[in-house]
C-alpha cells in the first residue's frame, strides 16, 4: 500500500515529480558508479573524469538530499 500511495504522489504533476525526483538523482548516482570505475584507467593528464565525478556527485548529493 505504501508503494502505490508514494507512486500516486509521484505521477500527480506528471511527469515532472518522476523526473525531479527519481530520473535526475538516478542518473547522477549511476554517472557517479561509472566514473568511480574509470578513475583508476584515466589518464593522470586528463582530468575530465574527475571532474565529471565531482560536479555530479555534489548535484547527485543535493538531488537527493531533496527527495
Amino acid at each position: 500500500m505504501y508503494s502505490t500511495h508514494y507512486m500516486d504522489l509521484l505521477m500527480q504533476n506528471s511527469p515532472w515529480n518522476l523526473i525531479y525526483f527519481m530520473a535526475i538523482p538516478v542518473v547522477l548516482a549511476e554517472t557517479v558508479a561509472i566514473t568511480e570505475l574509470l578513475l583508476p584507467f584515466a589518464d593522470k593528464r586528463s582530468n575530465l573524469v574527475k571532474k565529471i565525478n565531482r560536479v555530479c556527485g555534489i548535484l547527485g548529493g543535493i538531488a537527493l538530499s531533496r527527495a
